[in-house]
């Protein structure tokens, strides 16, 4: 039985636990109308709509198909590594891009298991725990159950952790990391995006940028990204799929797209890019307007707004570690903030592709959005938290496990 196949059969079965009888009001819609309105649902709602009846369920499963959801979720978990209290280990937020609005934080997701001291490195898609002795990944991408693992063999402060799918949860040596990333190789000063087959790592403030390859366990090229001259800070993200222009999508295999986000101030401003490059070679798509630009009112939101004469009198001010730019990335769009103050906002993108101008060339397109942080990341004192960044596509069935109920 083909997979297709099988998972047909268990949905038909799944289908047989629901009786229509049992609520008359299922009855009122249905069909081709009851398709369209369950696509206008918001995702968490569908969670309910899909349990009322047999039809619903077909309903929902059906608009799901025919309109993929694929914009990430964005979320961040608040810990306290050094509390000992179950509740207090962490606070979930999950923002639904679908319907624009942050959920209310979820009390019964409590954050990995015992011992309580377990830091959460920063720079992994799948949520994540380690400490000298324990390690748990996170089944589902809230967080809500874990499932322990053997711990490094090896500690390093701040580790780049990826876990590939369908791995025997054992540690394989690897070649070590490029020499161009000495002095900043933990996730502190690197900014790590994973594929199904790669990951990649970009250091934040120099640009330097390598990929390594989970089957070969091999390094890929090294080269320093800087498309901008101008640019102080760097952070890198993987979309799935192609360019919507992209003629080269059967030359490697690796079915993803490479995104780098800089970050850097002209006259007094500061001034946030996308751009992407080749996820083989690592080469910046190159053209006169081939960076897509974050609306200047976003930037001035979300970085400090500084004038000329600032900016000429105290030039320190705005080195490196004061311009922080951080990027999440997953499925058709991904969300860009301030690594240094996640309290000022965050941008989210979406539908980036290029397009050809007869005049500028390749030229970048994509649509912005602002969206403001919870008012409990402005009450809660969070310098003494970790705030883990993420972002994933959630499913019907991420959520049903989330809300059992």
């Amino acid at each position: 039985m083909g997979s297709r196949a099988k998972a047909e059969a268990e949905e038909e079965e799944e289908e047989e636990k629901f009786d229509s009888s049992r609520d008359p009001r299922a009855l009122c819609l249905y069909g081709d109308v009851l398709e369209a309105v369950a696509s206008r649902v918001p995702t968490l709602d569908l969670v309910s709509a899909s349990r009322v009846s047999r039809e619903w369920r077909r309903a929902v499963r059906a608009a799901l198909r025919r309109r993929p959801r694929r914009s990430p979720w964005l979320l961040l978990r608040l810990h306290r590594p050094t509390s000992t209290s179950a509740s207090a280990r962490g606070t979930l937020l999950a923002y639904d891009p679908h319907s624009r609005t942050w959920l209310p934080p979820l009390p019964h997701v409590r954050g990995p298991p015992p011992p309580p001291h377990l830091p959460l490195p920063r720079a992994s898609p799948a949520l994540h725990a380690a400490s000298l002795s324990a390690m748990a990944v996170a089944r589902d991408p809230f967080g809500a159950t874990w499932r322990a693992v053997e711990a490094p063999r090896v500690w390093r402060v701040d580790p780049v952790v990826v876990r590939g799918p369908g791995g025997s949860d054992g540690w394989e040596p690897c070649d070590p990391i490029p020499a161009a990333f000495d002095g900043s190789k933990s996730a502190t000063w690197l900014s790590a995006a994973t594929s199904d087959s790669r990951v990649y790592i970009t250091d934040k403030n120099r640009g330097w940028t390598s990929w390594f390859d989970l089957e070969t366990k091999k390094w890929g090229p090294t080269r320093q990204l800087r498309p901008d001259p101008a640019a102080a800070s760097f952070a890198i993200g993987v979309l799935s799929g192609y360019n919507n222009n992209n003629n080269d999508r059967h030359r490697h295999r690796h079915r993803h797209r490479l995104v780098l986000a800089t970050a850097g101030r002209r006259e007094g401003r500061v001034e946030v890019r996308l751009w992407e490059a080749d996820a083989e070679t690592l080469d910046v798509v190159e053209g006169k307007c081939a960076a897509a630009e974050m609306p200047k009112e976003f930037a001035r939101r979300m970085f400090q707004e500084i004038t000329e004469e600032e900016s000429d009198e105290d030039d320190r001010s705005w080195g490196s570690s004061s311009l922080s730019v951080g990027l999440c990335s997953s499925g058709d769009g991904g969300y860009v903030y301030n690594g240094s103050d996640l309290r000022k906002g965050m941008v989210r993108f979406y539908d980036y592709y290029y397009y050809y101008h007869d005049e500028d060339g390749r030229t970048a397109s994509c649509k912005w959005e602002w969206i403001g942080v919870p008012m409990i990341m402005q009450k809660e004192k969070v310098v003494d938290r970790v705030v883990v960044v993420g972002c994933t596509v959630v499913g019907l069935d991420d959520l049903a496990l989330l809300f059992p109920y």
